[in-house]
């Protein structure tokens, strides 16, 4: 196992998704980062040399969590997870004791260059760096790994997020989260975004961005193609002249979405709405940015309104 700066734990239970062994390429591709994974899925993948894996059983995970805390806590269901991740220093304490940061992620999306955006000079200057779920980091100690069962406006909000069986959205965002807790307590934080977070209720790739002034998300609607070449994420598009224009990411993350993964060349492929494919261009000019970009018929946008529609007739009846 590496040892290095930052270490991302992930609890996951159940089947990973059809991707995983792309999510874990581009992680091996940060040799500066370190993740450490517990789960409950024995399938053979190839773990890169700087993920750890520890198998158990989700019922042998609430016990270790449990052991934490001399309240009942509750974790009815895998989901629940995310509220307890803020809490992950504390809970984890014994395996990250090498770290100067830990952190939390999904699995759900391909990482970029980490280090490019999450450089030493960011992380010395802070000491919560991502205000996502999908990936933060919090300097290891034990002020930052216990603050969150500090208050919010004089409430400790903590026991009520750990024992309600509810989402909370503890680990993200700015309703009473950890992020108001580091921003009250006057910790360094950098919650500049970098990522790539597609928007779940389109078929297409557009992006969404978070608003600080309006406490809630914008949409940007431009039709990027998104390709991973040798640990780099980029978008690509046209510009007035034709030209191809690129830009990098700290990651792309794929929430809600199920894609095909029809990859050979896993350290050089496309991802287009449903789908990660090989590319087939030198992705040099307009014909093959426009020969790349054709997606398959994808209907997210259908099945994600129907489940909608679904769970609110059901949620109807019961009441």
């Amino acid at each position: 196992m590496v040892r290095n700066k930052c270490v991302f734990i992930i609890p996951y239970f159940g089947k990973f998704n059809n991707y995983f062994q792309l999510f874990l390429n581009s992680a091996g591709n940060n040799p500066d980062f370190s993740w450490i994974i517990f789960t409950d899925d024995h399938d053979s993948y190839k773990y890169p040399e700087n993920v750890d894996v520890h198998y158990l059983s989700f019922s042998e995970f609430k016990i270790l969590v449990q052991k934490k805390f001399d309240f009942e806590v509750s974790i009815e269901y895998p989901y629940r997870i995310a509220d307890f991740r803020p809490a992950f220093g504390y809970i984890f304490n014994d395996y990250i004791q090498n770290y100067d940061f830990w952190g939390y992620c999904d699995c759900d999306l391909i990482f970029g260059r980490l280090s490019y955006f999450w450089n030493d000079d960011i992380l010395e200057k802070n000491d919560k760096v991502g205000m996502l779920g999908h990936a933060s980091l919090i300097r290891n100690k034990r002020e930052f790994n216990e603050s969150f069962m500090k208050s919010i406006n004089k409430q400790k909000v903590y026991k009520n997020v750990l024992t309600e069986n509810r989402n909370h959205s503890f680990d993200e965002e700015f309703n009473n989260s950890i992020n108001n807790i580091f921003m009250n307590q006057g910790y360094r934080t950098n919650f500049e975004e970098y990522q790539a977070n597609t928007y779940t209720k389109s078929s297409n790739f557009f992006l969404t961005q978070y608003d600080f002034y309006k406490n809630s998300y914008h949409v940007v609607r431009e039709k990027n193609l998104f390709i991973y070449i040798d640990g780099y994420v980029f978008s690509l598009n046209l510009d007035g002249d034709g030209e191809i224009v690129k830009k990098e990411y700290l990651y792309i993350h794929f929430q809600s979405r199920k894609m095909k993964n029809k990859v050979t060349n896993y350290e050089r492929f496309k991802m287009i709405p449903n789908a990660f494919e090989d590319i087939n261009t030198q992705l040099k000019n307009k014909m093959d940015f426009l020969h790349e970009k054709k997606k398959h018929v994808n209907l997210h946008y259908f099945q994600l309104r129907t489940s909608n529609l679904l769970k609110k007739i059901k949620k109807r009846m019961r009441q």
